[in-house]
């Protein structure tokens, strides 16, 4: 298969040295190989470990990866089985709820129509779109 010996390449490369612009794609990628071949990859776990961090330290996942890119490697993260996969998603969607308070009206919409359209349940997240919302009339 060699799209997935590609995704394992691009995933030891980016445990390395981290794109965050790649995150979506492997995630997607990922999330379509069968469960028994990522249980066996170790390279998976250390790459979301790495994803983690890097979120942690960045803060802005909007401003990284776009909305549509932050809410589906948060779901996609969710749904890959693994541990370090849910410690990133917690991270993505707490990241985006501090982001959601800088971010312009455009932007807001934006991240609420993806969290719609992923129909992600986050109260803490859905709380701040509202908060801020209703701080700036005028959106």
């Amino acid at each position: 298969r060699a799209g997935a010996g590609e995704l394992w390449d691009l995933v030891a490369q980016n445990a390395r040295l981290f794109n965050p612009r790649k995150l979506p794609s492997i995630i997607a990628a990922a999330g379509k190989l069968p469960q028994s071949e990522l249980q066996r990859r170790k390279e998976l776990a250390a790459y979301l470990s790495r994803a983690h961090a890097a979120v942690e330290s960045s803060g802005d996942p909007v401003r990284l990866l776009g909305a549509q890119g932050a809410v589906a490697s948060a779901v996609g993260a969710r749904r890959l089985g693994f541990a370090e996969g849910q410690q990133l998603s917690a991270a993505l969607l707490s990241a985006l709820a501090a982001e959601a308070r800088r971010l312009d009206g455009r932007a807001l919409a934006e991240l609420a129509q993806e969290l719609v359209k992923q129909r992600l349940a986050d109260s803490e997240l859905w709380r701040a779109l509202a908060e801020t919302a209703a701080e700036r009339p005028q959106l």
